[in-house]
């Protein structure tokens, strides 16, 4: 993790660009929250029985789906909780502002905010993170 500095860390953003990521991280929200919902639907109606089999056989691989979906759900949540995390960080700057890694308190380029604009860390603070066998939360200022 980094260490604190007598400076607080920038934010590589203006505000327009900034008012731009939050834009993209909302909808990313939005789809993930719809996603979690009809996951987590698929699977409660599996339970219920209102998609039971008619072949013994089948019950099997409807429960391997069941756990499959409710498995991909608390994956969503996961991202969703990193999404609302960049979007506080945009809001308020805390625990750092939005854009800078959380390792090496460096700039994330643009290209990697592009594909994963949630992400507290550069391609640097990814790998020393599994170099180090550590998980996202080790990795984080306020983990």
């Amino acid at each position: 993790m980094a260490k604190s500095s007598s400076a607080a860390p920038k934010c590589p953003f203006k505000a327009d660009e900034l008012k731009k990521w939050r834009q993209i991280l909302s909808t990313k929200r939005r789809e993930i929250v719809e996603d979690i919902g009809s996951l987590e639907k698929s699977a409660m109606d599996m339970e219920e029985g209102h998609l039971a089999p008619t072949h013994q056989a089948d019950r099997g691989s409807d429960a391997d789906f069941q756990d499959t979906n409710l498995r991909l759900a608390e994956n969503e949540k996961v991202l969703l909780w990193q999404i609302n995390r960049a979007i506080k960080k945009i809001d308020s700057g805390e625990p750092v502002p939005y854009g800078l890694c959380e390792h090496t308190l460096k700039a994330i380029p643009k290209n990697r905010l592009s594909l994963l604009p949630w992400t507290p860390l550069s391609i640097e603070g990814a790998e020393y993170m599994e170099e180090n066998d550590l998980q996202l939360q080790d990795m984080l200022i306020d983990g």
